[in-house]
């Protein structure tokens, strides 16, 4: 096999120019099988991993002497998915989050009314304050209980604690009308949304140094430099295939389901189902996954970059044969080719940009399917689904704040606006009543004036 040689200064690899991979003359699609082929790219490439957190936020760089082979594509793979001006403004907000720190500031008309929201949260604990129709509230959500604040509307505080014993729930007058199964599942249920809303940036790090020991362990084997015919260009470069297995990706999704919630991913569909939440016929996922088939992946990287993923396996009985290629100079993922080589069809992503005008072009088989167009310089959004104007609005903002508005969807008038920041103020949940102690008396109350609000009664 040929040695890949790096750079002592810059680190990349001494290796052919341009960028990448043959592409068969564009047929008739079979989308099963091109939607196949990305989905099974995008599971093992850490789960989209690479693309999404350098794309959205975070990241770390380089290619250096040394490296593992998995080093080197995870790095190659940063190197091609970087963020540009419209994905940019996403990495932005991702990155104001991901400290638990943010604020959301809502503003929107909905049928003539304002409608204004506040939504901060400070490494675990939040504060959504809402305001309509000449009504406001604020609840509050921490590790332990959640508690609402509708003293404006007549309403005296009132907590629930999601983590306290339910052994003696029936014995309230709430608990005894709600069920002690339900408020278990309750607390099921506002213990996961917490654990998810909670994570936080340290996590997230924990959670990919998982899944980067995991990929790591895999067996990697270096490739023959190969030719390869991308968009105008002839490459000629080399990289590194692997194999992953059903139970290598069962393993992965149950330790990050470990990590992320704290069980097991059977453990977490089964509590799913017992909430009520449609799961299908799934008893046992991992044991799914485990009779998935081998997925065969060469990485082929040209320059420090992607230039060609190829990834082989069987779904259904039908091969799936395809590569997803990146030709794009400054951008590789500015002009990406995905490819079915076991039957027809390819779609592509191509990037153009026109003065501070960046357009994008989502195509299958020559067609355009879908087009967005984004100004750097005004912020205007237009999304288009073939000529039809789907979404117009304005996506803005830098370093400690990002904008997000909506002036129209499909042909409807729409005012809307989501402001992302650091400024955060997160108030101190008052004292509450607990409504597991509320008599019939005082349940009778809130009845009277919700009825008074809502019907003038």
């Amino acid at each position: 096999m040929s040695e890949i040689r790096f750079d002592p200064q810059t680190g990349e690899p001494i290796a052919p120019q341009t960028p990448q991979a043959p592409a068969p003359a564009p047929k008739k699609s079979n989308a099963g099988k091109i939607i196949a082929c990305v989905v099974a790219a995008a599971v093992v490439i850490g789960g989209g991993a690479f693309a999404v957190k350098n794309l959205i936020g975070g990241g770390g760089r380089g290619i250096f002497n040394n490296a593992t082979p998995y080093e080197q594509i995870k790095a190659a793979s940063e190197a091609t998915f970087v963020a540009d001006d419209m994905t940019g403004q996403i990495k932005a907000a991702s990155e104001i989050m991901e400290d638990g720190k943010y604020a959301f500031d809502i503003n929107a008309d909905v049928s003539g009314q304002d409608v204004k929201a506040q939504i901060d949260a400070d490494k675990g604990n939040y504060a959504i304050k809402v305001a309509a129709m000449g009504m406001e509230g604020t609840l509050y959500f921490d590790e332990e209980k959640v508690t609402l604040d509708a003293s404006s509307l007549g309403i005296d505080p009132l907590s629930y604690s999601y983590t306290a014993d339910k052994a003696d729930a029936a014995d309230s007058y709430v608990g005894s009308m709600i069920g002690t199964d339900n408020l278990e599942q309750v607390d099921s249920l506002l213990k996961m949304v917490y654990s998810i809303a909670a994570t936080n940036k340290a996590d997230k790090e924990e959670i990919e140094k998982a899944i980067d020991e995991k990929f790591e362990s895999l067996e990697y084997e270096e490739l023959e430099e190969e030719e390869f015919k991308v968009g105008d260009d002839t490459i000629k470069c080399g990289g590194f295939s692997t194999t992953v297995s059903g139970e290598f990706l069962a393993e992965l999704i149950d330790e990050v389901a470990e990590k992320s919630y704290g069980k097991s991913l059977t453990d977490l569909v089964d509590e799913l189902s017992a909430m009520g939440v449609d799961t299908g016929d799934v008893t046992d996922p991992l044991a799914q996954v485990k009779e998935m088939e081998d997925i065969d992946l060469q990485f082929y990287i040209n320059e420090g970059k992607l230039a060609q993923i190829s990834f082989q396996t069987k779904a259904d009985d039908q091969d799936i044969d395809g590569s997803v290629q990146f030709a794009g100079e400054d951008i590789p993922w500015h002009e990406m080719y995905i490819v079915n080589n076991a039957g027809e069809g390819e779609a592509s992503l191509i990037a153009h940009e026109d003065g501070s005008v960046t357009t994008y072009e989502l195509a299958s088989n020559g067609s355009t399917e879908g087009t967005v167009e984004y100004d750097k310089d005004s912020g205007d959004l237009t999304v288009y689904s073939g000529d039809e104007v789907v979404l117009k609005g304005t996506l803005e903002g830098g370093k400690d704040e990002v904008t997000f508005s909506v002036q129209e969807m499909s042909d409807q008038d729409v005012d809307a606006t989501v402001v992302i920041s650091d400024d955060v103020d997160v108030a101190k949940a008052p004292e509450a009543q607990d409504i597991l102690s509320m008599s019939a008396a005082d349940f009778a109350k809130i009845g009277t004036v919700i009825s008074k609000l809502m019907y003038g009664l």
